[in-house]
């Protein structure tokens, strides 16, 4: 009994993972992020106080 609760935890456990997309920095500079779409994730934003943000949406996309 245990060993099943234990089981279906882990398999509950793992579909977490697929939570937050990090964009990367570009090697030429970091300042620039760029991020796969996965139109499964969601996508983590750093911003900053006196800096530009420019988000890029496609046409179905929605921002909650």
């Amino acid at each position: 009994m245990l060993k099943n609760t234990v089981l279906i935890g882990l398999m509950l456990a793992s579909c977490a993972v697929w939570g937050a997309a990090i964009p990367h920095g570009s090697a030429y500079d970091s300042r620039i992020q760029h991020v796969t779409y996965d139109s499964q994730n969601a996508t983590v934003v750093n911003t900053r106080p006196g800096y530009l943000t420019t988000l890029l949406f496609d046409d179905d996309e929605a921002v909650l």
